[in-house]
């Protein structure tokens, strides 16, 4: 089945491109979409129609700045209920958690990741990640900046990652984003201003909160693949594992579950969550091989495994070969 995408994150990037002055009838003609495809938030189309807009965009306006442009420019609402949750999470870090938990609703092939050991660090995540990851990536990050710097007092990053190739453009994004930023990494994230992370949040409301995380509990988007449960646990598992907190029982809590009620849920879908996790192992490592890691202890660590042995047992049973074996 081919990857879909949510028809409101279309309809988003196509009010990004249209502040910019963009013409989006011209975006939007090779996808074969009209308007009013898009009017139904919970409906879904393939997602090459992302890739298409985006390839017409650059046509329009060849500038490698586009997708961060392209994301502070899309106005606050367009992702309707997701963007509403976050505004009402009591600190920058539980509306992160909140997006994150509810990411699916816009995308179901990408996800956040936090890091804290150097600072207070958002990583954005393509699953399974291609060569033009950059562009979604980016625009991604820069629709999270700009909605926070928008919407809370004192609310700014320290630094910025792009995995986007340099090319002596290093100079351009930093006056872009206001930060200094490395091009050219293997992820792209940006470090939050120190402090930010647990900050009051002044639209704060905790009842409205429920309330919207309920409604999107509840949403169905149209013809995805993958159950909002299912990817709501895969996109929580990195910080799960790195807090040592990932058992079926930790999930429970997380989700407002009874366990005996988030495998019924898991069993509904065909999936354990002891198999739910073991995917996502054997995806991340591989990822992590092809990515150059070669410190097999730290790759056992980062996946949750408390011993290497463990580790390369596990691998085995994934691919028939030892780690470095597979590598070649």
């Amino acid at each position: 089945m081919q990857p879909l995408i949510p028809t409101i994150s279309i309809k988003a990037t196509l009010a990004g491109f249209a502040e910019l002055g963009l013409d989006t009838a011209v975006l939007l003609a090779p996808t074969g979409l009209t308007p009013d495809d898009l009017q139904d938030p919970f409906a879904s189309v393939p997602n090459d129609c992302f890739a298409q807009i985006w390839m017409t965009a650059f046509q329009q306006m060849p500038d490698p700045t586009l997708p961060t442009k392209a994301g502070f420019a899309v106005p606050f609402s367009e992702f309707g209920l997701l963007d509403h949750l976050v505004e009402t999470a009591v600190s920058p870090g539980e509306g992160l958690h909140i997006l994150n938990l509810f990411l699916w609703l816009v995308s179901i092939n990408m996800s956040l990741r936090f890091t804290h050991d150097f600072g207070d660090w958002i990583w954005v995540e393509n699953n399974p990640p291609d060569p033009a990851s950059f562009i979604s990536e980016q625009w991604t990050l820069a629709i999270i900046v700009q909605r926070w710097r928008n919407h809370m007092d004192g609310f700014d990053i320290e630094e910025l990652h792009l995995s986007q190739a340099a090319n002596g453009e290093e100079k351009r994004f930093s006056e872009l984003w206001g930060v200094p930023v490395r091009m050219g990494q293997k992820q792209t994230g940006a470090k939050l201003k120190a402090g930010i992370w647990n900050q009051p949040n002044k639209t704060a409301n905790p009842l409205l909160q429920q309330t919207l995380r309920t409604v999107a509990e509840q949403a169905q988007i149209k013809q995805f693949e993958e159950a909002p449960l299912i990817y709501a646990i895969r996109t929580r598992l990195p910080e799960a594992i790195e807090q040592g907190e990932f058992s079926a029982d930790d999930f429970a809590a997380e989700l407002i579950l009874s366990k005996r009620t988030l495998q019924r849920k898991l069993s509904a879908h065909n999936i354990t969550f002891k198999e739910l996790l073991d995917l996502y192992r054997q995806e991340r490592a591989m990822l992590m091989l092809q990515n150059g890691e070669r410190e097999m202890s730290q790759i056992a660590y980062a996946l949750g495994y408390n011993e290497q042995s463990s580790f390369n047992r596990a691998f085995k049973r994934w691919t028939g070969k030892t780690p470095t074996g597979w590598i070649g």
